[in-house]
């Protein structure tokens, strides 16, 4: 916004600043043509006085028709030279010259050669006066004292608030003094100055104008509004450009972790892979036990009702597969999260049944310590149990590379403690009884990249943190060396649920 006010204000003062210099060369060419005819009068007025009768009646009638048509001619006078000196003929009611003393056209008139002008400066006055000597045996002098402040006149030419000066060769002002404001060639807004000499021989003068800039003229207030208005419409599409912009860094960012979740499942679930084989080999085996079963009752002859409570247990066992194959489908599709109450105790059982196979053949036992007041969270099931998979998957990492800490045997506790007013947070836990984290890897421990596993992506505690927290939770870490350590999922409680 400064800015733009800023640009504004150059603008405005460059446009003013034009406009003011044509208006000032404007008055410079009036003045410069008024400075001549003044030459000219005096030329007519010499041929005149030179020609006329003794009682110099046709200079006073010319003289006089000048004097009148030309209001910045004060007087016109004929000044006899011959000592003593005296005012012949004057277009003023008293003989005298207005400002100016006979001695002092005498002294000037003296310096001059017949038929030359020169300009005579006033003691006191706002003028001037232009002196011509005419002739050689009885010498006189032709005298047109000028009122400076008329010869500048603008007539409406020049724009109200821009004050016009005349000065000689020597810095002699006529009219009134400069003020210092006008002097001062530094100052904001900065006054806009013109100075130019007149080309004339007989009345070397400079015309000089200033003008003080209002900051109104500067910043109008229509262009303030307007700059007001045009900023905060680029402020806001700015905002739109940039809010768009996070929104797709945002969603590809998401996309991304969505990509690496699911390849973190995909390559979770052949780590589970043993422990989904032997959940599916319990109720296939029993299936396969209980349709022999039948077929020898069968074969005995054996009545339909014998055959009821065998294919009760079928249906049973088939939907057990079923569901074990609908969570692994689950487990490894690519999805948006799902979010939903859910009930934390049976979430974490599941975790330890896929799991609980791949820890056995590790040689590490798993325990569950659910809270018989079952937890009910607001969760993407999905995302929770591969959060809870990488955990315990770290966990037996940590407790094979570290077989010497656990002597009473490796063991990994999944428990869950619920927030029973349904206001808290409920928690679901995985510890290890392995060789603990040390402090320096504690503070980079969810940092993206950081690993400690010879191979590993440094990914997977980071990912996990990252679930957790879009479902409004939280992950903790309590470790200590040789005492194995503990991960804590804080999630959103709801409205809890009894075990029956």
């Amino acid at each position: 916004m400064l800015v733009s006010v800023t640009l504004l204000a150059t603008w405005r003062y460059a446009q003013l600043g034009d406009h003011f210099q044509e208006q000032a060369r404007t008055l410079h060419r009036t003045v410069v043509q008024r400075v001549g005819q003044h030459d000219a009068h005096l030329t007519n007025l010499a041929a005149v006085a030179q020609l006329d009768d003794p009682r110099h009646a046709s200079f006073v009638a010319v003289a006089a028709a000048v004097h009148n048509f030309y209001p910045r001619i004060a007087s016109i006078d004929l000044v006899s030279l011959t000592p003593p000196a005296e005012v012949r003929v004057s277009t003023r009611a008293r003989t005298a010259l207005a400002g100016f003393t006979l001695a002092d056209v005498q002294q000037r008139a003296d310096g001059l050669v017949a038929g030359r002008a020169a300009m005579l400066e006033a003691p006191a006055g706002p003028g001037y006066a232009l002196v011509k000597r005419l002739g050689t045996a009885a010498p006189s002098a032709l005298v047109l004292v000028i009122d400076a402040q008329k010869l500048i006149e603008s007539d409406g030419a020049v724009e109200s608030g821009t004050r016009v000066w005349l000065t000689d060769a020597r810095g002699t002002v006529f009219g009134p003094s400069i003020p210092a404001a006008s002097r001062r060639l530094v100052s904001w807004p900065p006054t806009l100055r013109f100075e130019q000499a007149l080309p004339s021989v007989s009345q070397p003068l400079q015309l000089l104008m200033t003008r003080d800039l209002g900051r109104a003229e500067l910043l109008p207030a229509g262009w303030l509004v307007l700059l007001a208005f045009g900023g905060a419409a680029l402020l806001w599409l700015q905002g739109s450009v940039m809010r768009v912009r996070r929104a797709s860094r945002e969603a590809a960012r998401q996309s991304q972790e969505l990509r690496l979740a699911h390849a973190m499942r995909v390559n979770g679930l052949g780590e589970m892979a043993s422990g989904i084989a032997h959940e599916l080999t319990q109720p296939l085996t029993a299936m396969l036990s209980q349709s022999q079963a039948g077929l020898r009752l069968i074969a005995q002859g054996a009545d339909a009702a014998a055959m009821v409570p065998i294919l009760q247990a079928n249906v049973r066992l088939a939907r057990r597969s079923g569901e074990i194959i609908d969570r692994i489908r689950s487990y490894v599709s690519q999805r948006e999260p799902l979010v939903s109450e859910v009930a934390l105790n049976p979430l974490a059982a599941g975790v330890g049944d896929l799991t609980r196979a791949d820890l056995q053949t590790r040689g590490i036992a798993l325990e569950l310590t659910l809270d018989p007041i079952a937890p009910v969270v607001r969760i993407d099931a999905i995302a929770i149990e591969q959060v809870l998979h990488n955990l315990v998957r770290n966990a037996a990492e940590a407790l094979q590379a570290g077989a010497d800490c656990a002597p009473a045997g490796a063991r990994i506790v999944i428990s869950t403690h619920g927030a029973h007013d349904g206001r808290g947070m409920a928690q679901v836990a995985v510890r290890d009884n392995g060789p603990g984290i040390g402090v320096n890897q504690m503070e980079r421990l969810f940092e993206p990249f950081f690993t400690t596993k010879p191979g590993g992506m440094g990914l997977g505690l980071s990912l996990c943190e990252r679930l957790v927290e879009t479902l409004g939770g939280r992950i903790e870490v309590h470790s200590a060396p040789d005492c194995g350590s503990e991960f804590v999922v804080h999630l959103r409680s709801t409205v809890p649920r009894t075990n029956t």
